[in-house]
């Protein structure tokens, strides 16, 4: 759970060491069902930099689909495509298709949801979600779901020069 403290769920900064340091904070969230990149961090101005919407700091997500990815989709996604539940005008995202059922959306927002409802509005459905990427730091492919490590001081780097 990307959170600080839950109920039900551990969190992610319950998989920290006790020695990790104080304050720290999930910037941004995955859902219970989603995994991938989390910045874990006690930097409310980093946090900000990637959180706030008029940054617009790209996340990109690998998403396994119920059925074949349908490209009649493309440009409605590229304009900013309109998602129920609340209802909500997206703005515009883009995808790579890697298999008739699986693709990696880029998006530059992050509504509740956002990605499943996108694919629902696309009537279709998200089997998977993994976040793989957030601005210029990619999900380390050595890691697992679960697993973490500190950022390099070339990521920490990068990191602090985003702008969206």
């Amino acid at each position: 759970m990307s959170a600080t403290v839950d109920p039900r769920y551990p969190t992610v900064i319950d998989l920290l060491p006790s020695t990790a340091g104080h304050g720290l904070f999930p910037i941004g969230r995955l859902d219970i069902d989603t995994e991938g990149l989390l910045v874990v961090s006690n930097d409310g101005a980093l946090a900000h930099r990637l959180l706030s919407p008029k940054k617009h700091v790209d996340k990109e997500y690998e998403v396994d689909l119920a059925k074949d990815w349908d490209p009649r989709y493309e440009m409605e996604l590229s304009n900013g495509i309109l998602i129920q539940d609340p209802e909500y005008q997206c703005k515009p995202a883009s995808v790579i298709v890697i298999e008739p059922k699986k693709i990696r959306i880029t998006i530059s927002e992050g509504k509740y949801h956002q990605v499943k409802r996108m694919m629902v509005a696309c009537d279709n459905e998200v089997v998977h979600l993994r976040r793989i990427r957030m601005g210029g730091l990619n999900l380390d492919p050595q890691l697992h779901p679960g697993e973490f490590r500190p950022l390099t001081s070339l990521e920490l780097e990068q990191l602090q020069k985003t702008h969206g």
